[in-house]
Order: structure tokens, then sequence, then C-alpha cells
């Protein structure tokens, strides 16, 4: 491929848009098996919980180190109220001890992992979109009374804790400046400069999906109403946007095509439908068109080159405001691969300044859906760490 040939440039970071799927199952699987090398993590790691708290599946874990001993998933009451939800997270706290022949007594805290606005000092969620009646709700100290305060929780943003994972355990492992960008639904972000979790004033930073690429008045809105950022125009929201537009000018029949032998085959009507309604008048969704593109549909694949260059521009601007050594880039609408980060890298080689370039690798993340909960339980070693 013609972008190859600049591997003198940058070999570190081609190389890494030339991970293969084999490559890459075997890295998740290094990952989960090898100890951390962080020098800071003791011999033998206590036992914590992790939580992974989002509006359609709690999901709650025992975990040492990188290992999860015991888990538990279940539906998210997110309709009936905040009372409820923290309810369903202590019962599945109480499961997966249960399931890992512990107790209470025996985990040195929780970590809950949550989407945000959020503070995590004060554990305090100010409110969450998916979640009925999430307004300034004290999560941590909630949580705590049901286990009588004898254990303690720390709250953390969703995907700064992924962040955290994947700088612990993952693809970030051995740097100390990292960013973490999770391109999916939306797009979000967490950020780790010397070691450390960067969350700002009100613990809000971090938000990448929220800056601004396209300034036109007439550019796309996100779900907030946000004109022109990244989320805008690159998440698959986006990507499931452009390419419905397309089907009803009448084009993109290929994407449509797709999407209709995928409903069939897999009898997905129920989730398709769960997916139109959060959408409106979406039809088609970002995994019809990675599909379409991963079988050279032209349509499809611009679209998935379009995502690819807004997030290559974000992430040039991330370069020369915070010059990490590298950006970890996970979430669903990475599975297009090549197709997405070919064209991320032919951005930063067009747009970056050659030196924070050269020093800055632009990865997949590993960890994929056990991210939240890793990242949720080390929460706990990385806050008592700190005196927290």
């Amino acid at each position: 491929m013609q972008l190859y040939q600049h591997f003198d440039r940058l070999p570190a970071l081609l190389a890494a848009a030339n991970l293969s799927q084999t490559q890459l199952s075997e890295a998740q699987v290094v990952t989960q098996t090898q100890p951390a090398t962080q020098p800071r993590r003791q011999p033998t790691a206590p036992l914590v919980v992790g939580v992974d708290l989002g509006g359609t599946q709690t999901r709650a874990a025992v975990v040492r180190g990188h290992e999860i001993v015991a888990r538990v998933s279940h539906p998210t009451p997110a309709q009936d109220g905040p009372a409820a939800v923290i309810a369903g997270i202590a019962a599945a706290i109480h499961k997966a001890l249960e399931m890992a022949e512990a107790g209470v007594s025996d985990i040195a805290g929780i970590g809950v992992s949550a989407p945000g606005p959020l503070d995590s000092k004060s554990g305090i969620v100010f409110e969450s979109p998916n979640l009925t009646g999430w307004v300034n709700v004290h999560l941590s100290e909630d949580l705590a009374q049901l286990f009588d305060k004898a254990v303690p929780v720390y709250l953390g943003h969703d995907a700064n804790l992924a962040g955290l994972a994947e700088y612990r355990f993952g693809a970030g492992r051995g740097t100390h400046d990292m960013i973490y960008m999770t391109v999916s639904t939306g797009i979000g972000g967490g950020i780790i400069v010397g070691d450390t979790i960067v969350e700002g004033a009100s613990g809000t930073a971090g938000e990448i999906g929220h800056t601004y690429i396209d300034l036109r008045p007439d550019a796309p809105r996100d779900g907030i109403g946000h004109v022109g950022c990244l989320e805008a125009l690159a998440s698959g929201t986006a990507i499931a946007r452009d390419a419905n537009a397309l089907i009803a000018s009448g084009k993109g029949q290929g994407i449509l095509a797709v999407h209709d032998e995928l409903t069939q085959k897999e009898g997905e009507m129920q989730q398709q439908s769960t997916e139109i309604a959060h959408a409106g008048p979406h039809i088609v969704t970002a995994r019809d068109v990675g599909e379409a593109a991963e079988r050279g549909d032209p349509e499809a694949v611009a679209i998935i080159h379009q995502a690819g260059f807004y997030i290559g521009i974000g992430c040039t601007n991330l370069i020369h405001t915070l010059n990490p050594e590298v950006i970890v880039i996970g979430g669903s609408v990475t599975k297009a691969g090549p197709l997405l980060f070919e064209p991320i890298i032919q951005t930063v080689l067009a747009r970056a300044f050659k030196r924070p370039a050269e020093m800055t690798r632009i990865v997949p993340a590993q960890l994929d859906d056990d991210g939240g909960i890793l990242g949720a339980a080390a929460y706990v070693d990385y806050r008592q760490a700190r005196g927290d």
C-alpha cells in the first residue's frame, strides 16, 4: 500500500497500523496471562472489586492484579432511578464475591467505572444521559453505605479508567505519557501525563470527542447539540448517520444489502430496533458500514476513511498539545482495523510536526470489553497509592 512508503519516517507509528488481527488476538492473550511490568505493582496484588456501570449492562468482577477471578453481568435498571441502579451494583458485587469464595473483608476496595460527567474526588455523578434521574448522585457514598462503609469505594470516569487499564496492562504498558481514545457510539478519552490521570479542576478533563474540528456553522451536530466536534464527525453514530443519508439519496445500496444480510442471518431484529430508537431515523449502523467496507464496498470504505481522517486531525491536535508517547485507540469502530488506522496515520504524517510525531505511536487497544472492569479494579490501587 502507498502509505507504507513512509516507513522510513515513522516506522513504529506505521507498523502499529499494520498489526494483523491474529497478532492483536495474540497480544490480548499475553495481556491476560502475563504479569504487569509496572515496577510499583506488588508481587502479590490484593483482591479488589471492579465495577463497569453502563446504560444497558452492569458488570462486576473480583480482580487480583490483572487477573479476573470471578465476574457477574446483569441488565442495568436504567429507567428505575439511582437507588435501583446502586442496589443492582451491590447485588452484582455480592454475587461476584460469592463466586470467588471471598467476603467484603477480603477486598482492599471497590472501583467503579461510570459515564460522566462526574467528580472522582467527591464520588459524585453530575449527570448521566443514559440513566434516568441521575443528577448529582453521590455514588461512592451511597454504595459504601450498602456495605456499612466497611470498604472504600472509588469512582472514576469510564474513559479514564479504560485508559488506566491500557496503561497498566495493555497497549500503553511501560509508558509514562499516554492518551486513550475510545471511538464507539460516542468518542471519549483518558489522558495520563507523568503516570497520573489528568482529571482537571472539576474532574471533566479528557473529553476528546468534544474538541472542535469543523468550524462551519452548518457542520454536523453530536447528540447533545455540539456543532463540528470530533464526536459529531467520526463516532459510530456519525458513521451511521452518513451511511443513512447516503442511502436516503438513492446510493449506498451495498451498505444496505450488508445490513439486511446481517439482520436476517443473526436474528437481530430486536437489537436493531433498540439501536434505531437510540439513533432516531437511522437504520444502518456503524457495524454494517464496517462490514461493508471490509468486503470492499467503495462507499463504505469512503465513510470509514473520512472518519479516520477526522480522528487523525484529533490525534494531531493531541500530539501538538500533549506530546504523548502513545495514543491508544479502542472502541467498537476500531474493528475496521487498517481501513480506519491508515487514514488516521496518513493524516498525522501530513499535519503533525515531524519531531513530536516521531515520538508518538498510534496503536489499537488490547483489552477490549475487559478494559472497564480492569481499569475500575486498578483504580483502587491507583487512588490508595496516592493516599486517598
